[in-house]
């Protein structure tokens, strides 16, 4: 383009400025905490897939060796979903999915749900809503979360953090516990009554 041109006449390079926003340091051991109470933790990002990779590597998500089987671009995703079974495991067993747009997020949320996962989906923008209406629970964040996503989510977390859902399902399992405890001491007193 002959404007270009005369737009780069004169000046000089001098270097290339790179910028990280790097995962909190909380976080890989809430994944950890997740992978020992049983709770598979899957990233559904915009971002290239090179970053994506990175970041759930630091984070504990993927181990380094772990690549081309675990993380998924997003343009593959509707060619899995419509593939054979071996193709819909990989969709299943997979730690990243990368260049995801929103209608591919509601899909994968649907794909995990009809293969009886329970979904909690965490988001904070527009592009998460789709997703947060369909997950069993949608979490949205409460500070950096937009407007739109607060008000699609069930659960509104006050603090932005990644662990504070950890806290919420220790209690909430200890809740249930509880109250099975209860419902089979219920029960045997009663029966016990009746007979």
């Amino acid at each position: 383009i002959p404007e270009m041109d005369v737009l780069m006449e004169g000046l000089t390079f001098i270097g290339v400025i790179g910028f990280i926003d790097p995962a909190r340091s909380d976080v890989k051991d809430t994944i950890s905490v997740y992978k020992n109470a049983g709770i598979k933790v899957v990233m559904m990002t915009g971002d290239h897939p090179g970053t994506a990779g990175k970041i759930a590597q630091e984070i504990g998500l993927m181990e380094e060796g772990e690549g081309k089987d675990q993380l998924i671009h997003g343009r593959e995703i509707n060619r899995l979903l419509k593939g054979d079974q071996r193709q819909r495991k990989r969709l299943l067993h997979a730690k990243v999915f990368a260049r995801v747009s929103p209608k591919e997020k509601l899909e994968l949320v649907k794909f995990f749900q009809q293969h009886n996962n329970t979904i909690g989906m965490l988001g904070d923008g527009v592009n998460d809503v789709p997703a947060l209406r369909k997950a069993d629970i949608g979490i949205a964040m409460g500070i950096r979360g937009t407007e739109v996503a607060r008000e699609a989510a069930d659960i509104i977390l006050k603090n932005d953090r990644f662990t504070a859902m950890e806290l919420a399902i220790r209690q909430g399992r200890l809740i249930f516990e509880h109250i099975r405890q209860f419902v089979v001491y219920l029960l045997s007193c009663n029966l016990a009554e009746i007979v």
